[in-house]
């Protein structure tokens, strides 16, 4: 992804020397100094018992069988 920054001047040549000097491109030590100071992101692994538990309810019986429409209908437009 290409991204513009502001940049000090100075520190713009610094990194075009040492990139010149390393036979590498500019954006691969921006990239690795980024990467030093960023936390890294939260791992979608992390096991379960992390997290609380979801809460429960007591959402009282049936009022309709939703898979039959009409008495659905007719149990909505009541509220």
């Amino acid at each position: 992804m290409k991204v513009t920054l502001n940049i000090a001047d100075s520190v713009v040549q610094r990194l075009r020397d040492e990139a010149a000097k390393s036979g590498i491109t500019m954006s691969r030590p921006v990239e690795a100094g980024l990467m030093h100071v960023l936390p890294e992101p939260a791992s979608s692994e992390s096991p379960a018992t992390d997290l609380p538990p979801l809460p429960t309810w007591n959402g009282g019986e049936e009022l309709v069988d939703v898979s039959n429409r009409d008495p659905l209908y007719i149990v909505m437009e009541e509220e």
